[in-house]
């Protein structure tokens, strides 16, 4: 029996930007929050999703969990920056950021309590449109 789960991360804010004053500063950090949602509704572990899929079921989530690399930043011409993550060793390393929606209440018995909703990470400080990313 195949159930097809409708479930996507949705880039919340458009882009936060948190640079310095500093005229020196050549480059700029930006979190991008994402929130995840069951079609139109905001995930959690305590909740029952019907009417999910093409058949319609009633879905209890375990887990949600993604991995997202190769992350641009995309200006209004179009050109494409790489957005350079920052370095924790936990949440994202090298090129990749992991985020974490499940915090271990309700059907997510197998997660645990920490949550991660954003990438962070720094590029120049040059006029952003949109992201880019691979999930």
């Amino acid at each position: 029996m195949a159930r097809t789960a409708l479930l996507s991360a949705v880039c919340l804010a458009a882009l936060s930007g948190c640079g310095e004053g500093d005229e020196d500063v050549v480059l700029k950090t930006f979190a991008l929050s994402f929130a995840a949602k069951v079609g139109d509704e905001p995930f959690s572990c305590t909740t029952t999703f019907d009417g999910v899929g093409t058949t319609r079921s009633a879905v209890k989530p375990l887990d949600f969990r993604m991995y997202v690399y190769d992350v641009r930043l995309v200006r209004d011409d179009g050109s494409e920056e790489p957005l350079s993550l920052e370095q924790d060793g936990i949440w994202q390393r090298d090129e990749v950021a992991f985020l974490d929606f499940e915090d271990g209440t309700g059907t997510c018995e197998t997660g645990s309590p920490e949550t991660r909703t954003e990438i962070v990470g720094v590029s120049t400080p040059s006029p952003i449109s949109t992201t880019r990313s691979t999930a």
